[in-house]
């Protein structure tokens, strides 16, 4: 993951994304907190 200037987070290198439909899905994103790290291994989540 990471930072992006507005403050908001970019995941990189999910797999199976063209598996979810266009609309309607909601992502959980769960994060391990790195200390002095750039990024760090997430589990992403897809409800459908």
């Amino acid at each position: 993951m990471r930072m992006l200037p507005s403050g908001l987070w970019g995941l990189e290198a999910v797999a199976n994304l063209a598996r979810l439909p266009e609309k309607g899905a909601m992502l959980l994103v769960s994060a391990q907190k790195v200390r002095g790290g750039t990024g760090g291994p997430c589990r992403v989540f897809a409800f459908v």
